[in-house]
């Protein structure tokens, strides 16, 4: 990325809500890249990085780059009832607004980029979980779901010594986990929960009541994205001793005895 230019970018609001994109560099004939951290407000942070795109190219961009480490409507990636795939809505937007590469993190689903009419990477943040972990051996590495698994092998390779897969079931309507079982692996005294990101936290609450009545006595989250929903934080420090997280959206979240923040993007 040495031959591109790092884009700083001022966003305000006019008086009717409607968004202001300012490009503070200039950017006719380069190529171009850009950071953009989720504000936690979904239509917002999709209208920003189609703006962001859309005057870096209005002003001349040769190339552009869009970093976007967590991607909003990325949960809704699957046709369910009578809904859209809002995921592929997104990425048709985000192909149409001047974007050349989008870059991703741990998106929920990788399958979905498939969804993207311009080239799409996904990254993973996992390395740095073991990291932080301190590449620990006496732990279960705990998937929270089967489509988790990938992501848990990944950081199997550096902590732990053992998978445990989970199946959970949701009610095809209210999606509410209706079932959850353990259907393989032993459940070592630490566990390390592996996702992509903590929503509501209800599933990481019942995963966790779920491996300590199977006899964990430790648990430990590892969530490369937190959505700041009313009541989640609540949930998952209730039930896990260590949470560990990064700042691709922006939260209040600080660092504690049972929170750790990375910090992968900074003003």
């Amino acid at each position: 990325m040495s031959n591109f230019m790092h884009i700083k970018y001022k966003k305000g609001f006019f008086a009717n809500k409607e968004q202001k994109i300012t490009i503070l560099d200039a950017v006719g004939g380069k190529n171009c890249i850009f950071y953009y951290q989720a504000v936690g407000f979904p239509d917002e942070d999709i209208m920003s990085v189609i703006l962001i795109a859309n005057a870096l190219k209005t002003n001349h961009a040769k190339r552009v780059i869009a970093v976007i480490p967590w991607l909003s409507y990325s949960l809704q990636d699957k046709h369910i009832n009578n809904e859209p795939i809002s995921a592929k809505a997104v990425a048709r937007m985000l192909s149409a607004s001047g974007i050349d590469h989008i870059v991703t993190v741990d998106h929920h689903n990788s399958d979905a980029l498939k969804y993207f009419d311009i080239p799409a990477t996904d990254f993973s943040f996992v390395g740095l979980f073991a990291e932080e972990l301190n590449y620990r051996r006496d732990c279960s590495i705990v998937s929270p779901d089967l489509g988790g698994e990938e992501r848990a092998k990944s950081l199997l390779k550096y902590v732990g010594v053992n998978l445990v897969r989970v199946d959970k079931v949701r009610n095809k309507k209210n999606l509410d986990i209706e079932k959850m079982k353990i259907i393989e692996g032993s459940i070592e005294e630490t566990c390390v929960i592996i996702d992509d990101v903590v929503n509501s936290g209800r599933t990481i609450e019942a995963i966790a009541a779920l491996l300590r009545k199977n006899g964990a006595k430790e648990i430990i989250l590892c969530a490369t994205h937190f959505l700041d929903v009313e009541g989640s934080i609540e949930r998952v420090l209730s039930s896990v001793d260590l949470f560990i997280t990064t700042n691709t959206i922006a939260h209040t979240l600080k660092d504690s005895n049972k929170i750790k923040v990375i910090e992968v993007l900074r003003d």
